[in-house]
């Protein structure tokens, strides 16, 4: 037998092992929340938007009896899910998976009953827009007072130039243009650095490009640079693709958190830019954002439309 072949035997054992560790795992959660509603998530932060979106669907929802399970990633919910689809007994249960779309070409057939997936990139492309500016302005920046409906259109006004820019920018393109190829050919890559301000400066007045070529692999955790003419193989499909929407959320999410910093250290300072006067502002935009901001975003039709199918989850949680 060629070491090759063994090689993939011992690749096959392990995915084989991580998958039963999954289902054991899950099993064990499942016996601790019997009747529950689970919420298969990928990270985190996910469970404030999703529970958010739920009440913005069904008036006066409880969510004591919704449990959160976090699976660190889009590979590990779709695998629990494809495994669980097998168990007819824990079809019935009451468990809805979430992932986001991401730059899958294969997103359309993995649609579920029970399987959600974001109509953009990633729940980060939908927390970012004028309306939840507009919000904050009015209460976390104080703009109450007499300069307030000037200083909100400066600000949006200046909010849409910049991310124009951005979105635009030589940087921002191309990674997201490394990143759609390398997932499309599936090259391993190490996890996605986080600040995006190493890579890209922001501020107020402008967005600079700050990298080389090189330094957007690093970013990105991949170890071999593409070449342009196989990059360009993919180019049509990804100048169909809409970027606010259909390009990596969470890097149009920092420059959101970095653009709202450097607002809150601008309406503090002594000589206000964006604002005609200088206010005390305690609102940070680094931390626990994402709640507030699902708060001030509309539910997507295909999420609102998810929640209702399963709408009796819901209610006999009411009952209970």
């Amino acid at each position: 037998m060629k070491s090759g072949n063994k090689i993939d035997q011992l690749l096959q054992a392990q995915d084989i092992n991580k998958d039963v560790t999954l289902i054991q795992n899950y099993n064990r959660w499942r016996s601790k929340h019997p009747d529950d509603v689970i919420f298969i998530l990928e990270g985190n932060e996910d469970y404030a938007f999703y529970s958010v979106m739920l009440k913005k669907t069904i008036q006066n929802v409880s969510l004591k009896n919704i449990t959160p399970y976090i699976l660190k990633g889009k590979k590990n919910v779709l695998k629990l899910h494809k495994e669980l689809q097998h168990n007819s007994q824990e079809r019935t249960k009451k468990v809805l998976f979430f992932v986001d779309r991401d730059f899958d070409k294969h997103v359309e057939d993995l649609i579920n009953d029970k399987l959600y997936i974001t109509p953009t990139y990633s729940i980060e492309n939908l927390l970012v827009h004028e309306n939840a500016l507009k919000e904050l302005l009015k209460g976390e920046y104080c703009c109450n007072d007499e300069n307030a409906n000037e200083d909100i259109q400066k600000i949006v006004e200046t909010f849409k130039k910049l991310r124009e820019k951005f979105i635009s920018s030589n940087t921002i393109k191309k990674l997201n243009q490394i990143l759609y190829y390398a997932i499309h050919h599936k090259i391993p890559k190490n996890k996605i650095q986080k600040d995006i301000t190493k890579i890209i400066k922001i501020s107020l007045n402008d967005i600079n490009d700050l990298i080389s070529v090189k330094d957007i692999y690093n970013f990105l955790g991949l170890e071999n640079e593409i070449s342009e003419e196989e990059l360009n193989t993919l180019h049509n499909d990804f100048k169909k693709l809409e970027p606010l929407i259909h390009w990596r959320g969470k890097f149009i999410y920092q420059f959101f958190i970095k653009f709202l910093s450097l607002l809150k250290e601008d309406r503090i300072g002594k000589e206000p830019i964006m604002f005609k006067n200088k206010r005390t502002v305690t609102f940070c935009p680094k931390t626990d954002i994402i709640r507030p901001l699902s708060e001030m975003t509309d539910i997507p039709l295909n999420l609102d439309a998810f929640f209702k199918k399963h709408k009796t989850f819901f209610i006999q949680n009411n009952k209970n």
